[in-house]
């Protein structure tokens, strides 16, 4: 039984490497078969170029003479039409900055220039767009410009002042009415029973009375 065992495990070893020797045959025949790697090559530094010295036959070409052209004008305020001082502006690549009395001038080479102001925002606006001009040598280019400044707004009328009040006058002092008089009624005689009593007190005056009338008659001659 033991020897059974022992075959049977070498039997099982042969196959293994049988197994093993399939597996690792191809990928060691690929490896001798592949080409070797190309060897790069290494950059060689190139050589500098020796100075040589100036030839004494050679001459330096002359200088070129740069024209010079002349650009002037005022900057205007469109809303006042004033002239406005410390507004600037570029022509190319050069500036300037219109003076007191809102005049510019400046020298540049003769060519053909952008000219832009550049007006500060409490200042207003551009009113006059960027633009190209020619500038040639020996001439004077005049171009005023205009900016629009900021509206001027009306100031506020005063407030009217207060009228001062009237001092009161004094009132008058009421006069009091007179109290009216009391109205005594007028008795009337009584027309009763008591006149009867009056009766001969009134029968004697009237006979008096005619009596005076007689004898106070002028007599007739």
């Amino acid at each position: 039984m033991q020897q059974q065992r022992t075959t049977f495990a070498w039997l099982i070893c042969a196959i293994l490497a049988m197994g093993l020797a399939l597996v690792f045959a191809p990928i060691a025949a690929f490896a001798q078969d592949a080409p070797d790697r190309p060897t790069v090559p290494q950059p060689q530094p190139q050589p500098q170029p020796q100075p040589q010295p100036p030839s004494s036959g050679d001459s330096e070409p002359a200088p070129r003479t740069v024209e010079m052209g002349r650009i002037t004008g005022t900057i205007f305020d469109a809303r006042t039409n004033i002239p406005q001082a410390g507004i600037g502006l570029t022509v190319g690549n050069y500036t300037a900055t219109s003076d007191a009395n809102g005049n510019y001038d400046l020298t540049v080479p003769a060519g053909v220039y952008t000219v832009t102001l550049q007006v500060p925002a409490a200042r207003g606006v551009a009113a006059t767009a960027p633009q190209q001009v020619g500038i040639w040598g020996n001439q004077t280019l005049t171009l005023h410009l205009y900016i629009l400044g900021p509206e001027v707004v009306p100031a506020p009328a005063p407030a009217p002042e207060p009228m001062p009040m009237p001092a009161p006058e004094p009132m008058p002092m009421p006069v009091p009415e007179p109290m009216p008089e009391p109205i005594v009624p007028i008795s009337l005689p009584q027309t009763g029973g008591g006149g009867l009593a009056l009766l001969p007190l009134a029968l004697v005056g009237a006979m008096l009375a005619l009596l005076g009338f007689f004898f106070a008659r002028p007599q007739r001659g």
